[in-house]
């Protein structure tokens, strides 16, 4: 048996693809203490080898855009009207683009009602304080 058929058996049964215990609720490949592993390692690679893993990220989008693809899920694009994102991509990337547009927003009338400037956070009367616009 190939070690892709034993994931797919363990999965089929519900346990962990490493380890042979239940699965954690949410996922559907480990159990809580395989994921809490895993995860560690990721974080601990990925910040030793950043550069390395940047240029992966970015050659991989490159590849999936050459080919019609989905850069962030990989499928096809169909007629998204995009050239990166498939239509659940583009509106989930929708989503989040206007709701971080509008806690900036927020953020900003928040600070000018409380007299602060919004860069520095100090007592300022304007928007910018003199120093910040001087940098």
């Amino acid at each position: 048996m190939t070690w892709e058929q034993t994931k797919a058996a363990r999965r089929a049964a519900g346990e962990c693809i490493l380890c042979r215990r239940p699965l954690a609720p949410g996922n559907k490949n480990f159990c809580p203490e395989c994921r809490d592993r895993n995860n560690e390692y990721n974080r601990t690679y990925i910040r030793e080898n950043w550069e390395k893993v940047k240029k992966m990220q970015y050659d991989r989008a490159k590849k999936l855009q050459r080919e019609g693809k989905c850069t962030c899920c990989g499928k096809d694009r169909g007629n998204s009207g995009s050239e990166l994102f498939c239509p659940k991509c583009l509106e989930r990337n929708r989503q989040y683009e206007s709701s971080r547009a509008e806690s900036k927003k927020a953020r900003y009338y928040t600070l000018r009602a409380a007299g602060l400037c919004t860069v520095c956070r100090k007592p300022s009367k304007k928007a910018v304080c003199d120093e910040c616009r001087k940098k």
